[in-house]
């Protein structure tokens, strides 16, 4: 994500992501704990007490869900794990993007949303640690909770609030 960031110079940014610990032995350290991301970047001040309530309704509607991790891809600068069943996730961006109108998904830079786990760089990833990798699929996770993460300076990525998905 603080490559996105770079390139979207002056955005105070804050990012809505699902967790997904089922991957913490497996993705590298990074900035935040594995996730996908379903809303990256808008403004913090766009996330005051008024629109964290909007958000945990609209999350309160939004069905928990089971999914799968399957396949590892490429980006031009990632290596991900993919889900089976990218539609969950989704439709947790189009909620997102109805209640929280004027936030393009990583500032309308890609003209579509794939929902992914990041695992490592795209090149440099010795050939053993894709084997390990491959060799745990498919992965079974679920989502309960969006979390809203916020980038602080000095502090980096801080998870500022938990909101728990609907039954």
């Amino acid at each position: 994500m603080t490559a996105v960031l770079a390139r979207l110079r002056g955005v105070r940014a804050t990012a809505l992501v699902v967790p997904v610990p089922e991957v913490a032995g497996l993705a590298m350290p990074a900035e935040m704990p594995p996730h996908v991301t379903v809303a990256f970047p808008f403004d913090l001040a766009a996330v005051g007490p008024a629109r964290r309530s909007r958000l945990a309704a609209l999350f309160q509607q939004s069905p928990r869900f089971a999914f799968e991790l399957f396949r590892l891809e490429r980006f031009a600068d990632a290596t991900y794990l993919a889900p089976r069943d990218p539609e969950p996730f989704a439709a947790l961006v189009a909620a997102i993007a109805a209640a929280v109108p004027g936030y393009p998904l990583y500032g309308g830079r890609f003209p579509e949303y794939l929902p992914h786990v990041t695992v490592g760089p795209a090149d440099g990833m010795d050939p053993a640690r894709t084997s390990a990798l491959t060799a745990v699929l498919p992965i079974s996770g679920r989502a309960d909770a969006v979390e809203l993460w916020a980038l602080r300076r000095r502090r980096g990525w801080v998870r500022e609030d938990v909101f728990p998905l609907g039954t």
